[in-house]
């Protein structure tokens, strides 16, 4: 009896098992974030998911499978840029397959998601100060706080500013990406919304490349366009690029993605940098916030250094840094310079693509 018994929980374990398709590893939430918007746009009918391991390392996943048979078929039948990322089937533990459908950004495997969730539904009901709220207290000792999407931002920063008041927290104040546009600073959605033309729509069409450069000895950067394999100059700006004493992309490379009061996932490094100046950034900066130093729009570059691709072209907090090399390897511009830029290349890839647009860095 005992025997049957045995078999009968392993037969029944093996049965609850589940996996999934493997598909990116990386080091930042913005590139698995990436990696799931590209599985997404694949035409891809199975869930994608994010999970952050015990290491820190982000996994974008594909489909819940019952057996690694499908989860290799599914692989066979994927896209081209599945195929690509060298996929694998993996298995799958309960507690994330629990969470895969709760629509957070990532799933946390270090945190326990019961208390996140608790602290979630207490700061949705914050209405008082913290010193009236004796209950919330114990909360706020943790770490790391949720907050959930339909929180608005102005409410957010006040609720982090009256913790790090009280001192309880001094770490990170996870904020996740679908926040309310409504509440974002004016000044940046004006700039969204205005519309600023570097030439006539209308003329897209004819142009079969832009190409931009950018130089970091003169800190210019020049938007041509070929059309009958003659260069235009359509805008030229001045920008700032990398210090002197760092090591800058350099060459011809693409834009992968172009994003508009884009959110900001700063980097280990990047924190641990802000903290020493006794700034505590949130894990991830929503677009608008006041510490964002994406600024209003971000040109996300394919160049690599050292094997790393974490360069773009983005606005900044500090504009009286444009025309200087001041960053770490990004090119800044203006805020209302590079919505502009943004929205020609945006209006230009309508008629072509993102691949008929290179950038040219020196």
């Amino acid at each position: 009896m005992i025997l049957i018994i045995l078999v009968n929980i392993s037969f029944a374990n093996i049965q609850n098992k589940k996996f999934s398709i493997s598909v990116c590893t990386t080091s930042t939430l913005e590139y698995a974030t990436t990696c799931k918007k590209r599985i997404e746009n694949s035409s891809i009918d199975n869930v994608v998911f994010i999970v952050k391991e015990r290491n820190n390392r982000f996994q974008t996943y594909l489909g819940l499978f019952d057996s690694t048979k499908e989860a290799n078929q599914a692989i066979k039948n994927s896209s081209s840029y599945v195929k690509q990322q060298g996929p694998f089937s993996k298995e799958i533990k309960d507690n994330i397959v629990n969470l895969v459908n709760s629509n957070l950004p990532y799933i946390d495997i270090n945190h326990n998601v019961a208390f996140e969730e608790k602290v979630a539904e207490e700061i949705l009901k914050f209405k008082v100060p913290l010193e009236e709220n004796k209950e919330s207290k114990d909360y706020f000792s943790e770490e790391n706080i949720v907050i959930k999407n339909d929180e608005p931002i102005t409410k957010a920063e006040e609720i982090k500013e009256k913790l790090v008041e009280d001192n309880s927290i001094k770490q990170n104040i996870l904020i996740q990406e679908n926040v309310v546009k409504e509440n974002m600073p004016n000044e940046t959605n004006e700039l969204i919304n205005s519309n600023i033309n570097l030439s006539n729509k209308d003329d897209l069409y004819k142009f079969e490349e832009i190409i931009i450069e950018v130089s970091s000895k003169t800190n210019m950067m020049i938007v041509k366009a070929k059309e009958n394999n003659e260069l235009t100059t359509l805008k030229t700006y001045n920008v700032s690029t990398g210090k002197n004493n760092v090591k800058k992309p350099k060459g011809l490379g693409k834009i992968s993605e172009i994003t508009l009061n884009p959110t900001w996932y700063p980097t280990q490094d990047t924190l641990k940098s802000f903290r020493k100046r006794g700034i505590y950034l949130p894990s991830v900066v929503p677009g608008g916030h006041k510490l964002n130093y994406m600024g209003a729009a971000k040109l996300n570059l394919t160049h690599i250094v050292n094997g790393v691709q974490t360069f773009r072209i983005h606005g900044t907090l500090s504009e009286h840094t444009i025309g200087t090399n001041e960053s770490a390897g990004c090119i800044r511009m203006k805020n209302e310079e590079v919505v502009q830029l943004a929205n020609l290349l945006k209006d230009f890839s309508k008629y072509k693509s993102m691949d008929n647009i290179t950038v040219v860095l020196d």
